[in-house]
């Protein structure tokens, strides 16, 4: 019995990671290269991106833009979306990821929902803004200038 209630006792100090927490199971940043283990150039598999990103769920969706039907992988934690994983025009490797979440940040640290400061080594056209040799874009509200979106795509 004294046994049962230690463990018991453990478990609750311990805590448990619901599924359904929107906070991440690692630090995870957004860089030139990709996301985390998850590299630009990876194979479109829905199953070895999954296995890039542990604690996080892969799903798979398809939508009708202009050009046609487009695959689109999502990532998720519990029903909190953090972000997009795109194809190549091939639809075989990682060609684009977009962050939608602060909770993961970009290699400089900015994050979805700060500004972006108005920088000397940046362009910003309409609601799109990058660094000058950069493969990271951001997509901000133009009014307040805060970030919707942090992106990196394959130059």
């Amino acid at each position: 019995m004294r046994g049962a209630l230690l463990v018991l006792l453990g478990v609750l100090i311990a805590g448990c990671d619901s599924p359904e927490d929107p906070s991440l199971p690692y630090p995870m940043t957004l860089t030139s290269q990709g996301l985390g283990s998850l590299r630009m150039g990876t194979a479109f598999e829905p199953s070895l991106i999954q296995g890039k990103l542990p604690g996080l769920n892969v799903e798979k969706l398809s939508q009708i833009v202009p050009q046609g039907a487009e695959t689109l992988l999502v990532i998720k934690r519990g029903d909190t979306v953090l972000g997009y994983v795109f194809p190549d025009d091939s639809g075989k490797s990682v060609a684009k990821i977009a962050v939608t979440t602060p909770l993961i940040p970009d290699e400089t640290g900015r994050k979805t929902g700060q500004p972006l400061p108005p920088l000397a080594q940046m362009r910003c056209s309409g609601d799109e803004c990058a660094f000058v040799d950069s493969p990271l874009r951001y997509r901000i509200d133009p009014a307040n200038r805060i970030i919707r979106e942090i992106v990196v795509q394959k130059l």
